[in-house]
């Protein structure tokens, strides 16, 4: 089983469709670039307070942000459950 695309792949994408780097996002949005990193990279998860951020910034609903984050948690406890009752 494949895990569903991160929310972080999927920002990396809104931000190169709104002609953005991550560097100049993580100013606007006040972060270090490095914490935009952990993020993209899906080290970080998407909180709601980054989706108010990511709304301000790329007029996407902080809803979008949080739903696609629960989503992908939920796909991965799933996964992992599958993987423990082959055990």
């Amino acid at each position: 089983m494949e895990l569903m695309e991160t929310p972080g792949e999927i920002l990396k994408a809104a931000l190169e469709a709104a002609g953005l780097s991550q560097s100049e996002l993580a100013r606007r949005l006040k972060r270090s670039p490095g914490y935009l990193s952990e993020v993209i990279s899906g080290k970080r998860r998407i909180t709601t307070v980054l989706a108010l951020d990511l709304e301000r910034e790329l007029k996407t609903a902080a809803d979008y942000w949080l739903d696609l984050q629960h989503d992908f948690d939920l796909e991965q406890a799933r996964q992992q459950r599958a993987r423990e009752a082959q055990r």
